[in-house]
């Protein structure tokens, strides 16, 4: 796990995002998609589409990233697309996930 130090480092979360059937999607193929950051014991850092690089890249900055407390840097998704296989013409799904990041606050000696 990659340490991230409070206050210091920013994140680049490089997104991977697929469909109901796997198939990777791009931020463009996304009708609503909204990211939340958190970790246990502590608020959360809300990213949406438009926060996001055609690459599939999410920045969030430093003192960002201060208001959260230290522990494993956790990632829920919450992803819309137009598709008609489903009875509201939506797929409409949410997950989480580790993102391999350990948040830290720095130590001053």
């Amino acid at each position: 796990m990659k340490t991230i130090y409070k206050g210091r480092d920013d994140l680049y979360y490089v997104l991977n995002i697929s469909g109901p059937d796997d198939t990777p999607l791009s931020p463009s193929d996304l009708d609503a998609l909204t990211i939340e950051f958190y970790t246990d014991k502590s608020a959360s850092v809300e990213k949406t589409l438009s926060d996001i690089t055609q690459e599939g890249v999410v920045h969030v900055n430093a003192s960002e990233l201060s208001a959260l407390s230290d522990g494993p840097l956790k990632a829920r998704f919450h992803v819309k697309i137009a598709d008609s296989g489903f009875d509201d013409q939506t797929f409409d799904q949410t997950a989480e996930r580790l993102t391999g990041y350990f948040l830290k606050s720095l130590t001053v000696s």
